[in-house]
């Protein structure tokens, strides 16, 4: 029997070292999400505060900015210039429809011609 208190006791003793192992490293986790928080901030406040770094990133997306620009007035010159071939394209094929048409009723008008004679 006292062997057995023993045990339990020795049981409840490791539960107990246990369970504030646990607290201890859920401590020491959170802790650690916050010293690697913390050091993100000051790397974003280093970042913002480098006038110069700002400077030179704000150069480069206007430069970007600019290429951009550029390339989008050359594709809406594309743009333009396809639109106005298939403008004319279609007025080509309006033209050639027409012919076709005449031609039609030439034929008809021949072979009206042929059969009434």
């Amino acid at each position: 029997v006292v062997a057995s208190l023993y045990r339990l006791s020795d049981r409840k003793s490791l539960c107990r070292e246990e369970e504030a192992a646990h607290v201890e490293y859920r401590d020491a986790d959170r802790q650690l999400t916050e010293v690697v928080d913390k050091l993100q901030v000051v790397k974003e406040l280093e970042r913002f505060s480098n006038t110069k770094q700002a400077d030179a990133d704000m150069r480069d997306a206007r430069s970007l900015l600019e290429h951009v620009g550029l390339q989008l007035t050359d594709k809406e010159a594309q743009r333009d210039g396809l639109s106005e071939k298939l403008c004319s394209m279609e007025n080509r094929l309006t033209q050639c429809e027409k012919e076709r048409t005449a031609i039609l009723e030439e034929i008809q008008q021949l072979h009206h011609s042929a059969t009434s004679s």
